[in-house]
């Protein structure tokens, strides 16, 4: 069961974080300079999500605290640059990955609406559609939708609603706030004290999604060029 728990709860963190390899160094991630966007679980996973964001998306951290399966866990996510960072609270490491696919963004000076013609590339590509608009939190999302049915409601390369349905058990988020160009204390993007700090390389998976994220990439910039 606790082996379960784990798959159940990565798949919850990279679905909803919904990132697709849009980490971003001195661009602009979001439209918005700052954020916070707060989210409650509920289904076969209870708890809350909060993202933090500051200069346009170069600082982010992402700290779930869910309940599932009779078991608590908090997980956190922390993007400084090309920095990567992930802990839980319940372990002495901190985990560190260079996340080198940032070099690509900054040398194409990625804007927003270029990350969010990737997302939605990158979103086609892993079999999802769009099925219209819907508001959510005072807000016009775009809907996406897949075959297995895992529904995300999207808006300005943030995701503010999701439903979804993994190893038969329904998981659903749903915004309880969302402040923009707010103040966002520094403190926010430290890393936790009393924790070692332990690197990492990428596995062969992110590789290749890396790899994946480039050649959109290239495609969006030869489509871009014969307009």
């Amino acid at each position: 069961m606790k082996r379960n728990f784990k798959i159940l709860s990565l798949i919850v963190l990279s679905v909803f974080i919904f990132k697709i390899q849009v980490d971003a160094q001195q661009y602009r991630k979001y439209y918005q300079k700052s954020g916070k966007l707060v989210q409650k679980m509920t289904g076969a996973a209870s708890g809350t999500q909060t993202v933090y964001w500051d200069d346009y998306g170069n600082k982010e951290l992402t700290i779930t605290d869910m309940s599932m399966m009779g078991m608590s866990q908090k997980q956190t996510a922390l993007v400084l640059g090309k920095d990567m960072y992930t802990w839980n609270d319940a372990e002495p490491t901190v985990y560190h990955i260079d996340n080198s696919i940032v070099d690509e963004y900054e040398k194409r000076n990625f804007t927003a609406e270029d990350f969010e013609k990737l997302s939605s590339e990158m979103m086609q590509q892993s079999g999802f559609e769009k099925k219209g608009t819907e508001t959510i939190a005072g807000k016009e999302c775009t809907l996406w939708e897949n075959p297995d049915g895992i529904k995300l409601w999207g808006w300005k390369n943030l995701t503010l609603q999701i439903d979804m349905n993994v190893m038969g058990m329904s998981i659903k988020y749903e915004t309880v706030s969302l402040d923009l160009d707010t103040d966002i204390p520094a403190d926010v993007f430290q890393l936790p004290e009393g924790k070692t700090v332990e690197d990492q390389v990428m596995t062969e998976e992110q590789q290749q999604k890396q790899q994946q994220t480039i050649e959109i990439m290239n495609n969006m910039t030869k489509s871009g060029d014969s307009n």
